[in-house]
């Protein structure tokens, strides 16, 4: 089974594409549990729920992995929770760390931030996607992870997205 991680900065169309790849490939897909867990608490949280949703995540992509199919994709990973960690509070949890080093992935999709930004109530830093996108980039590099970025609006956005995957699925 091939596994793909769609991630990058606030309101660049991330859950979309990752529900459109789904479709597009009659796979299943993760939604990003940091979502579900802050609505639940009304969209405010402390730096010790990031570990708690990291943990959250990383069972729902484990029950995942454990599933049939071709390919499955991720609405995020916990790449996401330890950028964000060290943005807000200038560290990370030890655990989500150690994760991250032991969890493989085939290809991270990171996309650009040039989509118009949405506003959400769980959303943060409008003017920071920007830099916030270096920081995954940097991330992906400096771990010499298989990453595609994907750029663009609607069909053309999601056309990038399954040349990528299709990419992975034909070279094994």
């Amino acid at each position: 089974m091939k596994k793909v991680v769609i991630l990058g900065p606030e309101s660049t169309g991330k859950t979309k594409l990752t529900m459109d790849l789904a479709e597009s490939f009659n796979s299943r897909w993760v939604p990003e549990y940091a979502r579900e867990y802050l609505n639940k608490q009304g969209g405010a949280y402390h730096e010790p729920d990031l570990l708690k949703i990291a943990k959250g995540q990383a069972r729902r992509e484990q029950e995942a992995i454990a599933g049939k199919g071709e390919v499955v994709f991720f609405d995020t990973d916990l790449t996401v929770i330890k950028i964000w960690s060290q943005y807000k509070y200038g560290r990370c949890h030890r655990w989500i760390v150690n994760q991250l080093n032991r969890l493989s992935y085939d290809l991270y999709l990171l996309t650009y931030p040039d989509m118009p930004w949405t506003p959400d109530p769980l959303r943060e830093h409008p003017q920071h996607r920007d830099k916030i996108f270096l920081l995954y980039l940097k991330e992906l590099q400096s771990r010499n992870l298989p990453f595609k970025i994907i750029k663009g609006l609607g069909k053309c956005r999601l056309n990038e997205a399954v040349s990528a995957v299709s990419n992975i699925l034909i070279t094994g």
